[in-house]
């Protein structure tokens, strides 16, 4: 069982959960310029990092978790994160 290609979404699929990550980060850093109260620069940081998890790491861990295998034998198409 050789393996011949291991086959990629194309990279394009990552555009937009990088121009969010962006977003994020200038948001937080434009934030960060205030006097803030605490509870406001936690909820700013909390509300911050559930965004990027949602709309960054999650379609990046997709995207690196769907692969097509091409071997002397089989295609095997993987999707998911598992």
């Amino acid at each position: 069982m050789i393996l011949y290609a291991r086959l990629r979404p194309r990279l394009t699929k990552l555009t937009l959960p990088i121009i969010w990550l962006a977003m994020i980060s200038a948001g937080v850093s434009f934030g960060s310029t205030y006097e803030l109260l605490d509870w406001q620069r936690y909820t700013i940081y909390g509300v911050a990092a559930v965004l990027a998890l949602l709309l960054w790491a999650l379609p990046s861990l997709r995207f690196a978790a769907n692969f097509i295998d091409v071997r002397s034998d089989s295609i095997t198409l993987r999707t998911g994160f598992g």
